[in-house]
């Protein structure tokens, strides 16, 4: 039997039109101190027929169909007005949001995004680009300029779910990445698995050479929290600490954890 897509590219298209598109946050927390340092910002769609839609699902489509820079400008604008209420509250966290490579084909791009970070008050230190490996290596000298520009103004750029692409120390240091994050593959349960601990060591091993932060994806039980600890990672990430949130939820957390 044919399956049949569970939306449709008009549904998308009115979706951002009709900003039915939301931001949830994930805690990222220092494993030296146990401090919250920042949070990624994660898009979701509040569907109204099919409830809340995670960005797998329409990413690709958005990439596909020349809606990936009207979906990370709407991204980027709902991230730091809920940055610019966080500070109103008394928390200063950098903020990550995730950039598709296919927006990152317009020179202007830098500027504009500039210019809303100042519309908001806050600074460009504060915010993280995060760029997935795969794709990167893909558009490599498309988007070298770009994050050049980025990080001439002063945005973190961080490397996301490395090792799922095919990247060369040469490659990394052609581009002023200053986080170096290792997917959820090689963190989740590689303390059972020798191969996955070695890509892991690796990776961290890389890292620290580039003088990258590194972060580890998908830590999801005290079995991984402590490996990755062992091994030299800066700071974590995945259920262990918190899944994805509304911003609600979010500052309910944030005030949980100051109470503790």
């Amino acid at each position: 039997m044919m399956m049949l897509d569970p939306f449709s590219l008009a549904d998308l298209e009115q979706a951002i039109a009709c900003n039915q598109l939301d931001t949830y946050f994930q805690p990222k927390v220092d494993i030296a101190s146990g401090r919250v340092v920042g949070v990624e910002a994660l898009v979701r769609w509040n569907h109204p027929a099919k409830g809340l839609i995670k960005p797998n699902a329409f990413i690709t489509m958005a990439e596909e169909n020349g809606l990936i820079g009207d979906l990370t400008d709407l991204v980027c604008n709902k991230a730091l007005e809920y940055a610019t209420q966080l500070r109103s509250l008394g928390y200063d966290l950098n903020i990550a949001i995730n950039i598709s490579v296919d927006s990152l084909t317009n020179l202007e791009w830098p500027d504009r995004i500039s210019s809303l970070l100042e519309q908001s008050g806050l600074e460009a230190p504060s915010i993280s680009f995060e760029i997935t490996e795969s794709r990167l290596m893909e558009h490599l000298s498309v988007a070298l300029d770009i994050l050049s520009r980025l990080s001439l103004k002063r945005f973190n750029l961080s490397i996301d779910d490395f090792g799922t692409g095919y990247s060369s120390m040469e490659q990394l240091q052609r581009i002023p990445f200053s986080e170096f994050k290792i997917d959820r593959a090689f963190v989740h349960g590689a303390a059972r698995e020798a191969s996955a601990r070695a890509i892991l060591e690796s990776s961290v091993l890389l890292a620290k050479k580039l003088d990258m932060k590194v972060v580890a994806e998908g830590v999801e039980d005290q079995e991984d929290w402590d490996l990755v600890a062992e091994i030299g990672c800066d700071q974590v990430q995945g259920y262990f600490v918190s899944r994805p949130l509304p911003f609600g939820n979010l500052v309910k957390w944030l005030d949980e954890q100051k109470s503790k």
